[in-house]
């Protein structure tokens, strides 16, 4: 039983005591665990009287009703305690108090292995508190250096910086210069190759519609002479047959119309592929091969203007600025 128990015990029946003397009798080597177990079996209900118990009693009392309840009751009648039994309970009070005292060596060696844990724990603590401390100062040890060793490079990145913006200024101001020189060349360069290419003569759309017009025409003119022949043909045949049922020479009709019919027909086929190249040597191919001379022409002008193009953008000054 601990004090702050044992003290509330006590005070919740009213007993005033002081906490330092009840500690002492605690802690006392001999007797301090016989007077814990004492107090844990007799400081109860059995035992002691409540406040309103005590308080009731008190007033019994002050009214004098103690006095006659204890005149009305027969104190002879109670059966006095033999020398067996008197002796039984000290036999028995030997007993617990030599399970007391065994249980008091328990407890002390217990308490003797508690205070070599908490000692070793102590220790373990002290050891541990001590290695947090050595770590931390080689921690700060290690980051002051960090910081100096940071504050030396920044120095050095700082100088490192300035020579370098020192030496773009001066490597700038002549790269601007040449740039200068670069670019005012071009632009005259980029002057001439607009005159340039002013001058170049590419495809007339003219020409290509004029072209396709021919076309259109020229397959018109294949669709009218095929027709035109093929009147001309039947006009010639429906004749050679008018005139042959006059004169009356053939003397089988049927088999003279059907091979006629056969040439015709055969004649039918051969009217087309005739008339398109008729009609293309005559009038398409010729102005195929004007249109194809100029634009020859125009492509050598091109090849030109381009050799004269190609031949600045590679002199040796850009290739230099270009390493």
């Amino acid at each position: 039983m601990d004090i702050s128990s044992l003290e509330s015990i006590i005070r919740g029946y009213g007993i005033a005591i002081d906490r330092r003397t009840l500690q002492a009798a605690l802690d006392d080597p001999e007797h301090g665990t016989a007077f814990a177990e004492w107090a844990r079996l007799h400081l109860g209900p059995d035992n002691l009287l409540s406040r309103d118990e005590l308080a009731l009693y008190a007033s019994l009392d002050k009214s004098g009703q103690v006095d006659k309840l204890v005149a009305s009751q027969d104190l002879a009648a109670v059966q006095a305690l033999s020398e067996r039994q008197i002796q039984t309970a000290i036999d028995e009070l030997n007993r617990s108090t030599a399970a007391i005292v065994k249980q008091t060596e328990t407890l002390k060696q217990q308490q003797d292995a508690l205070a070599k844990l908490v000692k070793t724990n102590a220790k373990v603590e002290e050891d541990r508190s001590d290695l947090v401390f050595q770590r931390n100062q080689k921690h700060d040890s290690d980051r002051k250096k960090m910081m100096t060793s940071v504050e030396e490079l920044s120095q050095s990145l700082e100088y490192r910086a300035s020579d370098i913006e020192q030496q773009s200024k001066v490597s700038g101001n002549g790269l601007q210069k040449t740039l200068d020189s670069l670019l005012h060349s071009d632009d005259k360069l980029l002057l001439s190759l607009r005159k340039l290419g002013l001058e170049l003569e590419t495809e007339d759309p003219e020409d290509r519609e004029n072209v396709e017009k021919l076309r259109e025409i020229c397959m018109r003119l294949i669709k009218y002479t095929v027709e035109t022949v093929r009147t001309k043909l039947d006009r010639l045949y429906l004749e050679a047959l008018s005139s042959a049922h006059h004169n009356g020479v053939a003397s089988h009709p049927s088999d003279d119309v059907k091979t006629s019919q056969e040439e015709l027909e055969s004649l039918y086929t051969e009217i087309l592929p005739v008339a398109q190249m008729s009609v293309e040597q005559q009038y398409l191919e010729p102005a195929l091969k004007s249109l194809s001379s100029k634009n020859g022409q125009s492509l050598h002008r091109s090849a030109a203007a381009i050799v004269y193009v190609r031949h600045p953008l590679r002199s040796p000054r850009r290739d230099e600025v270009n390493v």
